[in-house]
């Protein structure tokens, strides 16, 4: 069942077109991702979705009574609120159905009359239908576990006194908790760490209702989405699968692509030739080979896309000593964010800082690159060592300046590395026309305000690149330029990204934040670190599990050794424990159900029989492990007495 559709949707911005008689269709518990470079027109496709913005021709239709959960690029939250009314109020809908639900509950519990009672019944069975689907029962629960993984409190903090980052986790706790048929996400990895990235992924998988993403989280495509589309020159391509699939897919589109396009320059090549003859008869026939030749190069201009082409590089090279830290700690607000970080680059490292937000990874570097004391110890910069820092907030950007004043002060020429280069051209690199020197920053992308960053990053000619988040808000194709020209690049590199694929790619050793403010330097990228993690955490639970037993089966053995077998008294036990763990395991059984199925036990909503059936059911297992544990000593002395 459909539960949205576009027809022949078109949006023009100052005559440009961005999108071109789009249409799509999302069926019920679809997963769809939609990639796209920066700027070809994603954001405003979710906007005209959600109703935020009209198109200009074609229509959008979505099922009746259909809820969406939407979550913007950049949210708009009211300041004034707290964190808990903007919570509350995201809730508004299943609020609304568990009141109407207790109301007709009340009317048939009072109803004296057959014909309203017969009329009632119905009406009751649908709404209690629609509040399951919602998951109006446990939505408290699934409160307290949504911020638990977002890592945020519901409290009366000011939504005005967040950071960014919080204000985008809250706005993707509101759309997740109101479990809606349709869930809308506009880059919903961005400021959230690996760790939780892992979680949404998850949640999203086990997500009930349809989901229409835009992420270039690669990883996160392939693991959620069944279907993948690409939105290239105003217009969408549809890819059954996830990412890995849609590579294969693009690359055969690619190919047959190339075919035309080299058919398409033959024939304006001949054409043109034709034109330069300067043909005197200007006929029907011959204007309409005019007009045919300025056609085929709108449409040549149109298939060449920019595509970016330079590459960071240095002349500056690097010493014996690069960058050393000696016992480094950082204090910050009473809390110790590094403690004793001894730390030596060497040439060819790539360096990824990961750890969970708000462990202290941008004031690490902030403090490396001197932009904050340490606390203690002691920072040694190589004499021939030049850092180029990329700040995570960008505050160097002023939104009132040209993209040609912030590059180049708006002189023609600029230097890269040994060689003078045309601005334009230059920017042309990275994806910038000749109509985008004389936008304003504040009219820029979060994805093109990166790349300008970028763009003005390769003018330094530094050596040790060290870089914050440099990877939010990136399309993929700039995202595979970033990670090849890293891999590149001849100097050395420090970051922090949350993005597992460019972690992967890029990284040669970890600084991985551990407990209080512990730095290990771990070899290998991301994916190896956590796989052994995980291994070493398998063994270290067997270890104690193996540790636990140890005791008891000395304590057995030491036993058995004075008096062999069950005594009469063991025996009884022995028997009523049996009795005993198949009464606890049914006592567990039935809770169980009950919590996962209220409505059918007549259970109501309470939050408080809610709360003191978990509290039983806790009791009910540590009962069952208690008695578990006597039934297997019992066990082993009756081996013995057989």
């Amino acid at each position: 069942m459909n539960l949205l559709s576009l027809n022949q949707i078109s949006k023009t911005y100052d005559l440009k077109p961005v999108l071109q008689s789009v249409t799509l269709a999302v069926d019920s518990n679809e997963r769809v991702g939609i990639i796209g470079a920066n700027g070809s027109g994603k954001s405003t496709l979710f906007k005209i979705i959600s109703g935020e913005l009209n198109p200009d021709d074609g229509t959008v239709s979505l099922r009746r009574k259909l809820t969406l959960g939407l979550l913007a690029q950049e949210p708009t939250l009211e300041l004034n609120l707290t964190i808990n009314e903007t919570l509350a109020a995201s809730l508004t809908t299943i609020q609304n159905i568990v009141t109407q639900y207790q109301n007709i509950t009340e009317r048939l519990a009072n109803c004296q009359d057959q014909k309203e009672l017969e009329q009632l019944q119905p009406e009751h069975e649908l709404v209690e239908q629609r509040l399951e689907q919602l998951g109006g029962w446990q939505y408290q629960h699934r409160i307290d576990t949504i911020l638990g993984y977002l890592d945020l409190k519901a409290d009366n903090k000011l939504v005005k006194n967040l950071s960014g980052g919080e204000r985008k986790r809250v706005a993707l706790a509101c759309a997740l908790i109101q479990n809606p048929d349709l869930l809308i996400l506009d880059e919903p990895t961005n400021h959230l760490d690996a760790d939780t990235i892992s979680w949404l992924e998850q949640y999203l998988d086990n997500y009930q209702g349809a989901l229409l993403l835009i992420t270039h989280d690669r990883y996160f495509l392939d693991n959620v989405v069944d279907r993948m589309i690409e939105i290239a020159r105003g217009r969408v391509v549809n890819y059954d699968g996830g990412y890995s699939d849609y590579l294969s897919e693009r690359a055969e589109r690619q190919e047959t692509e190339a075919k035309t396009q080299n058919k398409l320059l033959n024939l304006l090549r001949r054409e043109e030739e034709w034109l330069r003859q300067g043909v005197r008869a200007r006929g029907t026939k011959s204007k309409y080979r005019v007009q045919n030749v300025f056609e085929l190069r709108e449409k040549a201009r149109q298939d060449a896309e920019y595509q970016l082409h330079s590459r960071l590089s240095t002349t500056k090279r690097l010493g014996n000593t690069i960058l050393e830290t000696n016992q480094l700690t950082k204090h910050y607000n009473d809390q110790v964010l590094v403690k004793d970080l001894d730390f030596i680059m060497v040439k060819g490292d790539r360096v990824a800082l990961v750890g969970p937000n708000g462990c202290g990874k941008t004031t690490l570097l902030r403090t490396l690159v001197g932009l904050e004391q340490a606390t203690s110890g002691i920072i040694t910069v190589g004499k021939n060592t030049e850092i180029a820092y990329f700040a995570q907030d960008r505050l160097d950007l002023d939104g009132e300046v040209t993209v040609w004043q912030y590059l180049a002060e708006n002189a023609e020429m600029i230097k890269v590395g040994l060689e003078f280069r045309n601005v334009r051209s230059y920017l042309n690199d990275f994806k910038f026309d000749n109509s985008k020197l004389l936008s304003k920053i504040h009219t820029l992308s979060g994805g093109e305000k990166n790349r300008l960053v970028l763009a003005k990053l390769l003018l330094a000619n530094t050596n040790l690149l060290v870089l914050d988040e440099p990877t939010n808000d990136l399309d993929i194709e700039t995202l595979q330029w970033l990670e090849q020209s890293l891999i590149d690049f001849p100097g050395c590199v420090l970051f922090v990204s949350h993005d597992r694929f460019f972690l992967d790619k890029v990284s040669t050793s970890l600084l991985v934040f551990e407990s209080n403010g512990r730095i290990a330097h771990y070899a290998g990228n991301y994916s190896l670190h956590k796989q052994l993690s995980t291994d070493k955490s398998s063994i270290e639970t067997a270890e104690k599990k193996q540790a636990a037993k140890a005791p008891a089966l000395a304590n057995t053995e030491k036993k058995a050794t004075n008096r062999a077998g069950l005594s009469y008294k063991e025996k009884h036990e022995l028997k009523e424990t049996e009795l005993q763990l198949e009464t606890i395991e049914k006592e567990i059984s039935t809770l169980e159900s009950q919590l996962s199925d209220p409505i059918s036990h007549g259970l109501g909503n309470s939050h408080e029989q809610f709360a003191q059936l978990n509290k039983q059911l806790e009791k009910a297992k540590e009962r069952a492990d208690l008695l578990y544990q006597r039934w297997l000593e019992l066990e082993e002395k009756k081996v013995v007495d057989n």
